[in-house]
């Protein structure tokens, strides 16, 4: 059991450190996204069965299942607005660095419903977030993770202003990553005895 833990704590610092390098290595932020994602599930799943609570791993699953499908509509979404009006994807990207959100939202500046798709789907992704990193705390009592969990939910909620979200995602991954690397060796043992 003990390698197990320490196998899931190395996953664990290695995705949240893959997670928090993608506000600096935007060329390849999509590559670190899903291979720190996948490494984050992977590492939750451990934890699951360690301390015997599929919650854990069901909560972390729901919070990337749905990004994925929020970035999936919101793609759709461009698509869509791209056959109905004949504008390239690439047009109508550098059209969503150029729109003001006071604009309503209509077949012309469709790039407002891709920004607001986006939003949602972070925001309700990052909730699942949290409630898997509040039940990791309660399990290792380690108040990192509790705060990594509530900084990435500030930072979906501050998605729109760019640079204070990176920000946030950031501190929230570095804190998750020195919450794993602190789980100590024989956690195990006692959040079990805690629980019965």
């Amino acid at each position: 059991m003990e390698k197990r833990l320490s196998n899931a704590k190395i996953l664990g610092v290695i995705s949240s450190i893959l997670l928090a390098l993608t506000a600096f290595l935007p060329e390849v932020e999509i590559i670190l996204w899903i291979v720190g994602s996948v490494l984050l599930l992977i590492s939750l799943n451990i934890m699951s069965d360690i301390f015997n609570d599929k919650r854990l791993f069901k909560n972390i699953l729901k919070s990337f299942v749905i990004i994925l499908a929020g970035i999936t509509l919101a793609l759709l979404v461009l698509l869509i607005a791209g056959v109905i009006t004949g504008t390239s994807l690439s047009s109508l990207f550098t059209e969503l660095m150029e729109i003001s959100l006071e604009e309503k939202p209509t077949i012309n500046n469709i790039p407002i419903i891709f920004i607001i798709v986006l939003y949602l789907s972070y925001l309700y992704s990052s909730y699942y977030f949290k409630k898997a990193m509040d039940l990791l705390y309660e399990y290792t009592k380690i108040k990192l993770f509790r705060y990594g969990g509530l900084l990435y939910f500030i930072s979906a909620i501050l998605f729109v202003v760019v640079f204070l979200s990176t920000l946030a995602d950031l501190i929230a991954f570095v804190l998750i990553a020195i919450g794993f690397f602190t789980i100590p060796e024989d956690i195990t043992s006692k959040s079990l005895s805690e629980k019965t």
